[in-house]
């Protein structure tokens, strides 16, 4: 399995003036046979913190199905069972975060994934698109995304 996948997406950001930034991105999971892939269609994110409950969590966007009200509490359906979890067709708590230094998207030397069903972005581009949403207000704003492979 490779350590990085950065470049198998695009992200592109439609900013409030009306121009587009693309930044190469990553949707596959670390591990695709233990975890879910995010489906390609329409999403809604917000603003919030990727690992909110670890002191090294950072700025990210959490994503949600369309009319998703709670990001903390963030869910997305699948339409098939989940290979984390069998008994559910939903993934729980997805993001859109950075990967690890040199653009890591893999299992990392004690066997933790770095993505288990979140899109990752261009760690060297992690500031440049991260401050298209938090600049101006962005926190309270709900952002439209769309996922194409």
């Amino acid at each position: 399995m490779s350590s990085t996948k950065i470049g198998t997406s695009t992200a592109t950001v439609y900013k409030a003036d009306g121009t587009t930034e693309t930044f190469d991105a990553c949707t596959n999971p670390s591990d695709p046979k233990k975890y879910a892939t995010i489906p390609a269609r329409e999403y809604e994110a917000a603003v919030g913190k990727h690992k909110a409950s670890s002191p090294k969590g950072y700025t990210a966007l959490r994503v949600g199905d369309i009319g998703t009200t709670n990001f903390y509490d963030n869910q997305i359906e699948l339409g098939k069972p989940n290979p984390s979890n069998p008994k559910t067709t939903k993934i729980i708590g997805a993001n859109i975060h950075k990967p690890l230094s040199n653009n890591f998207t893999g299992v990392d030397r004690n066997g933790k994934p770095i993505s288990v069903a979140c899109i990752l972005i261009d760690a060297d581009r992690w500031d440049d698109f991260i401050k298209i949403f938090t600049e101006h207000k962005g926190e309270s704003n709900i952002i439209g995304i769309i996922i194409e492979r």
